[in-house]
């Protein structure tokens, strides 16, 4: 049959192309691309998401933080961390670059999310850290434990897998 283009077609096809447009002009002019997606009601985290994304995969760190900065408190801390997340996940998974993962990992807001990248990228005493700090879980600890232990030998640290052990022996028994 013949393609039907209904309204709803040709507005969906148009909220996808300025949606595209404004997370492109994200990283050049904030303020407008904000002014945009207040306009058209567009929501802000996946387009904070997609802009980052770019600005990973080309390696620009100095417009991706200038852009992390912007975004501040235009969002809720969960979706804030999921778009720094993104940008995390391209530079450990594509450029294969922990340094700046690390340099990331400092814009994320909640300690769960901090523990969740310092573990993706392969720093497990500072996951520890947090795991058994004031805001550590069981769960957390378990992480940890089960990443470490299936890191390869080289990388694998006693010390980390018996604290946890010793952690969740203690924890798991005053549930």
């Amino acid at each position: 049959g013949a393609h039907q283009y209904t309204d709803s077609n040709v507005e969906a096809a148009e909220t996808i192309r300025l949606s595209s447009i404004t997370s492109a002009l994200l990283p050049r002019d904030f303020d407008l691309a904000f002014r945009v997606m207040g306009d058209f009601r567009l929501s802000p985290a996946p387009l904070y998401s997609q802009a980052a994304r770019g600005l990973a995969r080309r390696m620009n760190l100095s417009s991706l933080t200038e852009l992390l900065r912007n975004i501040g408190f235009t969002i809720g801390d969960e979706e804030r961390d999921e778009v720094v997340a993104e940008a995390i996940t391209v530079y450990n998974e594509i450029h294969k670059d922990k340094a700046v993962a690390r340099i990331l990992i400092k814009h994320l807001t909640l300690p769960r999310n901090q523990l969740k990248a310092l573990v993706q990228s392969g720093y497990m005493s500072e996951a520890a850290d947090i795991a058994f700090g004031p805001h550590g879980t069981i769960e957390g600890v378990q992480l940890v434990l089960n990443s470490t232990r299936n890191r390869p030998q080289s990388w694998k640290n006693t010390t980390i897998i018996k604290n946890c052990e010793a952690y969740l022996v203690t924890h798991s028994a005053s549930r």
